[in-house]
């Protein structure tokens, strides 16, 4: 998720929780620990995303034969993104690359 969409997501929880109020009465730290600990367990839609993308990249260096399909047809999205001066070996690991990789609307 873009960061501007993960800062106006949690600008509108703020909002919703103090009733519109412009100062918080109490830190979204406290927020967001669980209930028994005096918490409303608050989502941390930061810390949630980024735990989606470790999730995502343990799943893609999954090199076993059981790899997912889609980190297989993204390897050859890397492949066809390569400039051709790029060095063949380098190619097989995108954490290698140096070039910068076309990004859409770009």
């Amino acid at each position: 998720m873009p960061s501007h969409i993960e800062n106006t997501l949690t600008k509108m929880m703020s909002k919703f929780i103090w009733n519109q109020g412009t100062r918080p009465r109490i830190a979204m730290a406290t927020l967001r620990r669980p209930i028994h600990e005096g918490g409303l367990n608050v989502l941390d839609i930061k810390s949630r995303n980024e735990a989606i993308e470790i999730i995502w990249l343990k799943t893609y260096l999954n090199f076993a034969p059981s790899q997912q399909k889609w980190a297989t047809v993204t390897d050859h999205i890397i492949l066809a993104a390569a400039p051709p001066q790029s060095v063949e070996k380098a190619r097989e690991n995108p954490f290698l690359q140096t070039w910068m990789a076309p990004i859409k609307g770009q």
